[in-house]
């Protein structure tokens, strides 16, 4: 059986932001804290990431895409469904019902980290969905659900 090892997604936000203050409060397992850099970030959000660090006295670990938004959005050219397309590069503009820049910058660089960790640990995993988020619920772990925590709660809670 492997060891378990517990995993938190950061986004830096107040959602997981709140998680992991109030995972570390009630000495819960935490031993790997998971940031995806887009390359889009605002200044303050590494002196956020900063000032988290020296709150917590524990390290960010930061992962980041091979190639940043810029190239996807400008010179990528992804498989086009229609054929008259096809001569143009770049991805469309990412949005609400567009996300390829969560699933190519975000998700898909955590997924990779993580299954290279899966190979040695059994890995529980921490996301910041709020109570009041219940509709992106998968099966991972929660814990701001757990605790009943709405974003407006979150955001007292920062």
């Amino acid at each position: 059986m492997k060891p378990e090892k517990y995993v938190l997604s950061l986004s830096g936000g107040k959602d997981s932001t709140a998680m992991l203050l109030r995972l570390l409060e009630e000495k819960r397992p935490v031993d790997l804290i998971l940031f995806c850099d887009t390359g889009l970030e605002f200044p303050q959000m590494y002196e956020h990431l900063a000032r988290l660090e020296a709150y917590i006295g524990r390290p960010i670990i930061r992962l980041k895409a091979k190639h940043d938004f810029e190239y996807y959005f400008l010179h990528y050219t992804p498989k086009r469904k229609n054929p008259a397309l096809e001569q143009y590069s770049g991805m469309s503009w990412a949005g609400p019902r567009n996300r390829w820049c969560t699933g190519i910058l975000k998700t898909r660089v955590i997924n990779a980290y993580l299954k290279e960790l899966r190979e040695d640990y059994t890995l529980i995993e921490y996301l910041g969905i709020a109570a009041d988020e219940t509709k992106r619920i998968k099966d991972k772990n929660y814990p701001l659900v757990e605790w009943g925590m709405t974003e407006k709660d979150c955001l007292s809670y920062c």
